[in-house]
């Protein structure tokens, strides 16, 4: 098989030293195993954008045990069934799933801006609705988060899907302001006041 030179920029090439060598490796072999697996994806209409999302959300998946192909109507039932006989202790027990799952989450992504970019590539990656966690003001030391959910879900689902998020964000120091729901749509304000130690992310592996 021939060869073909391939130009990439200073900074690629030093990664691809880098990992190959962390690996055990020659740069050659590691650009080829590569290539190899994002042309498959590319060649079944992947884009490239999609790669890191998708994976990183296996990878976590895996490491909290989740069942990652459960659909909506099976969502909706669950809720329907279980959220009207108590309803209290199941948008707790939301709120508790959501704060548990931002510590472990806090290892890789340690700052509430680390996860307003996981969710900007989530996006591009899986068709979870219209999903946006923005910062819209900093003042005081205080900044303003607004936390917006559009999805075709029932008003219980999303609100339940508001109480895991509450919970999620509360592990990151935000504090809820207010917090609106209806069909299929939950804007959620939050104020952040504090600041968590960063930590040095370890490698997923």
């Amino acid at each position: 098989m021939g060869r073909s030179n391939i130009a990439v920029s200073d900074e690629i090439a030093h990664e691809l030293s880098r990992i190959a060598q962390r690996e055990h490796k020659t740069s050659y072999a590691l650009a080829n195993e590569s290539l190899e697996e994002v042309l498959k994806i590319f060649d079944k209409g992947g884009n490239a954008d999609e790669i890191y999302g998708a994976w990183i959300m296996n990878r976590i998946g895996k490491d909290v045990r989740a069942f990652q192909f459960i659909g909506q109507n099976l969502m909706e039932r669950l809720v329907k069934d279980f959220g009207r006989t108590n309803p209290e202790q199941f948008s707790q027990l939301w709120y508790d799933s959501g704060h548990n799952f931002a510590v472990y989450l806090q290892m890789c992504f340690p700052t509430i801006r680390d996860v307003v970019g996981l969710m900007d590539q989530l996006k591009k990656s899986y068709s979870i609705g219209k999903v946006e966690l923005s910062e819209t003001s900093e003042s005081d030391g205080e900044a303003h988060y607004s936390l917006k959910i559009i999805a075709p879900f029932s008003s219980e689902l999303v609100k339940y899907l508001g109480d895991f998020a509450r919970g999620f964000l509360s592990a990151y120091g935000l504090e809820e302001v207010e917090s609106i729901y209806s069909e299929g749509a939950a804007i959620t304000r939050f104020i952040w006041r504090e600041k968590l130690t960063a930590v040095e992310p370890p490698v997923m592996r």
